[in-house]
């Protein structure tokens, strides 16, 4: 059973074929996130369309494809052995990716170690997060950095 039939019942292939629309595409992942919002829990069928439509309820998020583009950077992380930046190793786009999932997921990590190894702080890699993206052609993430930052920390810790 898919996430939309599990969600909606009777009203599912009417959903399905909107899905098929472009246009209405994008509206209907953020009514799916709201009621998906009101369930207790996760269901396991389907994680990363979970997640998909939940960032699509941003607020500030310029686009779609910003929002499409964060769930990307998600899934990515969620995928990833080390997701911790080092500035040392990474840069452009896969140093900004690093820089938000680590901000958003590890700050505690992070601040660690800040305080134990001297490493940057989570404010500096913020600072790098938000330039990267834009350098790397994705502006309005890193106009938006510290809003998804605080965003996905909200929803997912």
């Amino acid at each position: 059973m898919n996430l939309v039939q599990k969600l909606f019942n009777n009203r599912a292939e009417v959903i399905k074929k909107l899905l098929e629309e472009k246009d209405s595409k994008f509206l209907i992942e953020q009514v799916v996130a709201k009621e998906l919002m009101n369930k207790d829990e996760f269901t396991i069928e389907n994680p990363w369309s979970q997640i998909r439509v939940i960032v699509s309820l941003s607020p500030f998020a310029s686009s779609k494809e910003e929002c499409y583009e964060v769930t990307d950077i998600i899934i990515w992380g969620a995928q990833e052995k080390d997701v911790l930046p080092m500035i040392t190793e990474h840069q452009g786009y896969e140093l900004a990716k690093r820089c938000l999932i680590s901000t958003s997921f590890f700050e505690k990590r992070m601040e660690s170690r800040c305080e134990r190894y001297g490493a940057p702080s989570p404010a500096f890699y913020r600072q790098i997060g938000r330039s990267c993206f834009k350098q790397a052609g994705q502006p309005e993430i890193g106009s938006h950095f510290d809003k998804w930052t605080l965003f996905l920390q909200e929803l997912f810790i």
